[in-house]
């Protein structure tokens, strides 16, 4: 069987930029496109920031490439590679 019928999950679409609606940003500028959606089930602060007044499309969180990494990871996959290095 084809893998073409199979449903595009959350991350497959992140990766290939399909209908993102929010801009992640880490401290050195590196930017990451995500669901507002998938990032709110994260945590109370992504669905905070997405829904304020002022929110422009773009989150800078100002950490790390590494730890907005795993933050992305721990909300689309459900689970992360945290160490002693991020």
């Amino acid at each position: 069987m084809a893998d073409d019928n199979r449903p595009l999950t959350y991350s497959k679409m992140r990766n290939q930029s399909l209908i993102t609606d929010a801009v992640v940003k880490s401290s050195s500028g590196r930017e990451w496109n995500v669901h507002k959606v998938v990032m709110s089930r994260a945590g109370r602060f992504f669905s905070n920031a997405f829904t304020f007044p002022t929110f422009s499309g773009t989150l800078d969180l100002g950490v790390s490439d590494e730890v907005v990494q795993v933050i992305i990871d721990l909300a689309y996959e459900g689970k992360c590679g945290v160490n002693v290095e991020n």
